[in-house]
């Protein structure tokens, strides 16, 4: 009997849960057919005593390489229950066992033929032994082959009181196993409820977790999602940065490490490139002649005044700029310009514009201090009535722009 088939049975039945068993419980390897065959199946016929439900199939591992598949046969109708490749890295003489795709469940009193399958290009030896009883759930019937055939050809090939030991699989006896289908999403890797495997891509598995009572076969649909890597590089304008995640706060430049949550809900881990900058702060000194446009911003300023205003420098922080201004205002021109009166002036209610001939569908506007424009419009008549009752106090300029350009101080008191 192999070793570790007998001490799984004993710690089982020693706590009371489901028994697991192998087909070949009692099997004693007592010789090798070295002649043997490529190309071949072997295995054995036997009868369940009652319901099984299979949970593994193993091997004894033959000293060939190859291709090798378990594949089970019900007897009377030369069918197929179960066909599975052998996938295991093998260790020649040593029993191996990997899960099956899909619980497979063979009837009490129905024969039923395990073989093992060779194709290549080596002829395989095999295992055997004498021993008619193979384990108190089985009934061994006889052994079953054949010669230069596929896994899908039955073996109808007999030999009495031999028993071809190299296929086994593990099964346990419960009526009704539990079946619990899982829909599971994990980053990067998935421990099975057994804590047997470690699954890092996405498919459907089986699992099976031993008792108490009956074994619970799990059918787990896995998706698998990654962990994601990014670098970014940040210029930060303040003395103090903080990560992407919030729990960090750095205060000099250097290489740093967050981690946030990807759109998959797994970990995004960022590579922080990071430097400091500083705002800056510069001072321009300007004069103008009844107002100016500032060139920093667009804005036109009518008084004299420090103005400030920000924009960004090259390292794309702050750049804070002073503009000293003086603006000086000219008195009514001679000629057709000294012919333009406003009255009152100052004024608090309107004011009166007289106007020349010659400036007659001239274009005009209204400053305030601050360089918006409150009235805009043409010097269609020689005498216009502008009511300011609702401005605010203050001076304004109108500045007409024509043929002829000037500029004149309105105050509103």
């Amino acid at each position: 009997m192999k070793l570790l088939a007998t001490t799984l049975f004993t710690l089982l039945t020693l706590f009371g849960f489901s028994q697991t068993y192998s087909a070949t419980d009692s099997v004693m390897v007592v010789g090798i057919n070295q002649s043997g065959f490529n190309n071949n199946s072997r295995g054995f016929e036997f009868t369940p005593n009652t319901d099984l439900t299979l949970t593994h199939m193993g091997l004894r591992i033959p000293g060939t390489t190859g291709t090798y598949t378990w594949v089970i046969f019900e007897t009377a109708s030369q069918t197929i229950v179960h066909q599975q490749p052998v996938t295991i890295v093998p260790t020649i003489g040593v029993w191996e066992y990997e899960p099956i795709s899909a619980p497979v469940t063979l009837n009490q009193g129905t024969n039923y033929i395990l073989i093992l399958n060779h194709q290549g290009t080596q002829s395989t030896p095999y295992y055997y032994e004498t021993n008619n009883q193979v384990n108190f759930n089985l009934t061994y019937v006889q052994m079953r082959y054949c010669n230069s055939c596929g896994p899908t050809t039955f073996p109808s090939s007999t030999l009495n009181n031999y028993h071809y030991g190299t296929p086994d699989f593990l099964f346990n006896t419960c009526a009704t196993p539990n079946q619990v289908t899982l829909n599971e999403t994990a980053c990067d890797s998935y421990l099975s409820p057994s804590g047997n495997y470690n699954w890092t891509s996405s498919g459907t598995y089986v699992d099976t977790v031993t008792g108490p009572g009956c074994d619970t076969i799990y059918t787990i649909n896995l998706a698998i999602k990654n962990t994601t890597m990014s670098s970014i590089n940040v210029t930060d304008c303040d003395s103090i940065y903080t990560s992407p995640s919030g729990n960090y706060t750095w205060t000099s430049a250097g290489t740093y490490y967050d981690t946030i949550s990807n759109s998959a809900g797994c970990d995004s881990i960022m590579t922080i490139n990071l430097t400091f900058a500083s705002p800056t702060y510069g001072t321009q000194t300007e004069s103008a002649i009844d107002m100016y446009t500032w060139p920093l911003n667009g804005q036109t300023y009518t008084t004299s005044g420090t103005y400030v205003d920000t924009i960004q420098n090259s390292a794309g922080c702050d750049s804070i700029v002073t503009l000293n201004l003086t603006v000086e205002y000219t008195g009514i021109e001679e000629g057709i310009l000294s012919n333009l009166t406003i009255y009152p002036n100052p004024a608090s209610n309107h004011i009166n514009v007289s106007v020349p001939e010659e400036l007659l569908g001239t274009n005009f506007k209204i400053y305030d201090n601050k360089g918006k424009v409150v009235l805009s419009g043409k010097l269609e008549q020689s005498e216009i009535k502008i009511e300011i009752d609702e401005w605010a106090n203050g001076a304004y300029i109108l500045h007409v722009n024509g043929a002829f350009e000037k500029s004149f101080r309105i105050v509103k008191e």
